[in-house]
């Protein structure tokens, strides 16, 4: 587990970019979440990349830096892994343990970019100077080296550098203070007995409905569709169409508050 003390937060950045339904649990249940230790062997690792990196700061550069503003009322921080200050501006790093398949699919994750963006907004809002790049620094611990050799699209190194987008001022702006209100409305909710926001498909890590098209005797997919009419559509002789529910990854395998989460519940119900 990554160790810093959020300096009584009422939430972090790392947290008004998750799930206000989870972050809320979370906090309503934190004597009785069990965490498992295994869990925490990539997060370790990852707390040891930082203190590493840490070590590797110069006179130009800030490092592990926590920031704090007040937005309507409560205490917002979020811990810079690296910063590096110019009479320009300044350039934010965001240190990840990560595996290959979050370089490999031509975009950056978008909790990354999601995240960079908060922490330029809290830089620029309190110091004042304007954020020039913004990148996070990828550690990877799968990279196969022969597959790197014969594919150039490979991650090269173990560690690589990724440029993020960079939003306007107004935009960081605008999403830290929705991210704070909807946070707000699920501890409100929380306090006074209220169903919680639902999480979204993007937030459980949903994959989406598939419809295969089945040919008897066969136990693979001849072909998968987004659709049911497409399925149906592409039916022959001796073939038929079966329904495969996309799974909810993080709801059924990661999230610490899925026994008391009514939605994970109603959806195992109905499955």
């Amino acid at each position: 587990m990554r160790e810093y003390d959020a300096g009584g937060s009422n939430r972090t950045i790392t947290q008004i970019i998750d799930s206000p339904r989870k972050v809320a649990l979370e906090r309503g249940r934190e004597d009785e979440v069990v965490v498992d230790v295994v869990d925490q062997i990539a997060p370790l690792i990852g707390t040891a990349l930082h203190k590493l990196a840490q070590l590797g700061a110069d006179s130009a550069h800030i490092a592990e830096e926590r920031i704090f503003i007040n937005i309507d009322g409560w205490k917002i921080s979020g811990q810079i892994d690296l910063q590096h200050i110019d009479e320009d501006g300044f350039m934010a790093y965001d240190y990840k343990y990560t595996g290959t398949v979050s370089l490999t699919n031509g975009e950056p994750k978008i909790e990354w970019v999601n995240q960079a963006n908060a922490y330029a907004y809290l830089i620029e809002k309190t110091k004042g100077i304007p954020c020039k790049g913004l990148f996070v620094v990828a550690f990877l611990r799968d990279r196969n080296r022969a597959r790197a050799e014969n594919d150039p699209n490979y991650p090269q190194a173990d560690a690589v550098l990724i440029p993020l987008p960079m939003w306007s001022f107004e935009d960081q702006e605008n999403y830290v203070l929705e991210r704070v209100r909807l946070h707000k409305e699920a501890f409100r909710r929380l306090t006074f007995g209220e169903e919680l926001p639902l999480c979204t498909d993007e937030e459980r890590w949903k994959r989406q409905d598939k419809w295969a098209l089945m040919k008897e005797g066969r136990k693979s997919a001849v072909k998968l569709y987004s659709s049911s009419e497409e399925a149906n559509e592409a039916l022959k002789e001796k073939h038929y169409v079966e329904h495969r529910p996309g799974e909810t990854i993080r709801c059924n395998n990661y999230c610490p508050v899925k026994d008391w989460c009514d939605q994970f519940k109603r959806e195992v119900e109905e499955a």
